[in-house]
């Protein structure tokens, strides 16, 4: 999920129009992340206080290298994909009703995969003047597909000792939710079946968009378990920047083809991707 541990969003250059980082600490995570009026432009200039504070309780679960990293590539986009909902969700659909005037800019849309329906309720009663607004006037979607019985941090339950058609028939869910369809500007992958996800988001991609990963090189659970994503993502994206744990991408031009086009090169891809949507669950 994309906003687990307590964060804060500060906005520079707009004093007294959101609580002090320091009043938002919650337990022992606290990451500011800095954004001035000038970046954040032109969303804030016709936005109140009131508005600016809808977003005092989200929380994101980035550095603030990572936050601003992310959030610089959201603003320029007109449709956003992420398969993990949480802050991020939060933000994005600000965002969107941000923009629904259409004289400011075209509107953002949004599409969130999150298989926790209970935490996408809470999504929603948490941030009652965002999400409910913004899936009424169509500009969030969220996707709730069925993976079968999960535990702590949504990971499926027992995967391996799943008959392997089963494994592929839930994890296509996840990966390829119904309803989700070509081109997005930018896609983060913060949720389940990682690597399925950047495979398959190759087929929802146009050559400029951005591809985010996070966790990229985050052991997991213990340091000799850093996760393989590197092996098989960096066959078919670039990378464009990356931190501890967050990396940007963007598909190779060749890695849009072979995923797009009917062919001895679309059956490879397809194999590739059933590979990682059965093996892997992260």
């Amino acid at each position: 999920m994309a906003s687990v541990a307590i964060a804060a969003m500060v906005f520079a250059n707009i004093e007294s129009q959101m609580t002090s980082v320091g009043e938002m600490v919650h337990g022992d995570h606290l990451v500011e992340t800095l954004v001035s009026r000038s970046r954040f432009a032109p969303f804030t200039r016709s936005r109140s206080a009131e508005r600016l504070r809808w977003l005092a309780n989200t929380t994101l679960r980035f550095t603030p290298d990572e936050a601003t990293e992310w959030f610089s590539h959201l603003v320029k986009a007109h449709n956003y994909l992420e398969w993990g909902s949480g802050g991020t969700t939060v933000i994005a659909a600000w965002i969107a009703l941000d923009s629904e005037s259409p004289s400011k800019r075209q509107r953002l849309t949004v599409h969130s995969v999150e298989h926790a329906s209970d935490f996408v309720e809470h999504l929603r009663t948490q941030n009652p003047l965002i999400l409910p607004r913004a899936e009424a006037m169509g500009s969030l979607h969220f996707h709730i597909p069925d993976i079968g019985p999960t535990g702590a941090w949504g990971r499926p339950s027992d995967w391996s000792g799943r008959e392997p058609q089963l494994r592929l028939k839930q994890a296509k869910r996840y990966v390829e939710p119904q309803g989700v369809s070509c081109c997005f500007d930018v896609i983060l992958i913060d949720g389940r079946f990682r690597e399925a996800c950047a495979m398959h988001a190759l087929r929802l991609s146009h050559k400029k968009t951005v591809v985010m990963m996070h966790d990229y090189n985050k052991p997991e659970p213990e340091p000799q378990d850093i996760r393989k994503y590197p092996r098989t993502v960096e066959r078919w994206y670039d990378i464009l920047y990356q931190n501890t744990t967050l990396t940007v991408l963007r598909p190779k031009p060749q890695s849009l083809a072979i995923a797009t086009k009917n062919g001895e090169g679309s059956q490879m891809f397809r194999n590739a991707l059933e590979q990682r949507e059965t093996d892997d669950y992260m």
